[in-house]
């Protein structure tokens, strides 16, 4: 049955009014949904997958960190630090009595250190859920870009994913978004090093290196 209702034609199909405007994001199937427990389904999955992501972008920062700290830390100031697993520190100037400079990350004190490790890689995390906001809003524009005339897409937004979406598409778009948030967020590791890095040689006493 059809009839005018608000300026728009409506269709009463038995599972309730379908707005013409609304067809490519099949409203049909979206009340079929509520009534097979798929949307639920799908959050669930949604709310699993981002908790995982989770787990593994605090793990993923940490080993990072523990990887390319002193080798950064060398890079900037030339202090003699290096890879975990041939020395760390142990020949970092700090621990040189004669040395007429220190490193200044390596003789900063607590809470100060932190700076150099929790602030950064807070950033990181902090970084990796921006990036993941702006890669879901960049998808949701190309999926825009492609429906022609007056349609609309309506995303059923959830944790940043179309819930909309068929399942496999849902599902490379959760993988495609996690990845390409992780390799920046990782990336900005040696960039936010430099920053603060350069902060911690502004207000050193004199120390001689910085990069170059």
């Amino acid at each position: 049955k059809s009839e005018m209702a608000g300026g728009s034609w409506v269709v009463d199909d038995g599972v309730g009014p379908v707005n013409e405007g609304f067809e490519d994001v099949e409203r049909q199937r979206d009340a079929e949904w509520i009534n097979t427990g798929l949307e639920k389904k799908r959050k669930l999955f949604a709310v699993a997958f981002r908790m995982a992501e989770l787990g593994v972008l605090v793990a993923a920062v940490f080993v990072w960190y523990w990887v390319f700290h002193n080798p950064v830390c060398n890079w900037l100031f030339r202090c003699g630090c290096t890879w975990n697993w041939e020395g760390g520190w142990d020949a970092c100037n700090y621990h040189d009595p004669s040395a007429l400079h220190k490193c200044p990350f390596c003789m900063s004190k607590p809470p100060i250190t932190w700076f150099t490790s929790y602030f950064i890689m807070a950033l990181q995390v902090l970084l990796f859920y921006v990036c993941l906001h702006l890669t879901t809003k960049i998808l949701d524009a190309k999926k825009s870009r492609s429906v022609s005339g007056a349609k609309k897409v309506i995303a059923r937004r959830f944790l940043w994913v179309d819930l909309s979406a068929s399942h496999a598409t849902m599902i490379s778009h959760l993988i495609l978004t996690s990845l390409l948030s992780l390799s920046v967020s990782l990336l900005s590791f040696f960039v936010l090093n430099i920053l603060v890095g350069f902060l911690f040689w502004v207000f050193s006493d004199g120390y001689p290196h910085f990069i170059f």
